[in-house]
């Protein structure tokens, strides 16, 4: 999943996207601008990859990643990714929309799905209605 980097804009709340250049000069003394594709970070399973290096999202229940609320960005989820599983204030934000969001979770073993008592929630959930449509069935 490759996601953009977003910078916050300070003291608004908001986001912007982050945009890497290069510039160089060439014979005639002109100065021209390259894009560069440093502004994007791919997420696999819990861990992230920037400029070839690989960056850990996960350690046992310890995550390196957190939701910022406060932030928002073309109303998508932002979340802080932290660099090399570091607690501190250094790592990147991102944002998300409603199914990369699902997916990111999804890939972190955070999703809703993956937990066991929302499994047996739903299993509960399945025979009910299965107990209940029979009993209607047999009171005819």
């Amino acid at each position: 999943m490759r996601i953009q980097i977003l910078n916050p804009i300070v003291n608004t709340g908001e986001m912007e996207p982050q945009v890497a250049r290069f510039f160089m000069y060439n014979e005639e003394g002109e100065l021209t601008t390259y894009h560069v594709s440093e502004n994007y970070i791919i997420i696999f399973n819990h861990r992230f990859i920037h400029k070839n290096i690989s960056h850990p999202l996960r350690s046992g229940d310890k995550r390196y990643y957190k939701r910022i609320h406060c932030l928002e960005f073309q109303n998508k989820r932002v979340y802080f990714l932290s660099l090399f599983g570091s607690e501190n204030s250094k790592g990147y934000h991102v944002g998300l929309s409603w199914f990369e969001n699902q997916r990111f979770l999804w890939k972190m073993s955070d999703h809703w799905l993956q937990q066991e008592k929302n499994i047996r929630y739903i299993i509960n959930l399945i025979f009910l209605i299965l107990g209940a449509y029979l009993g209607f069935k047999n009171l005819k």
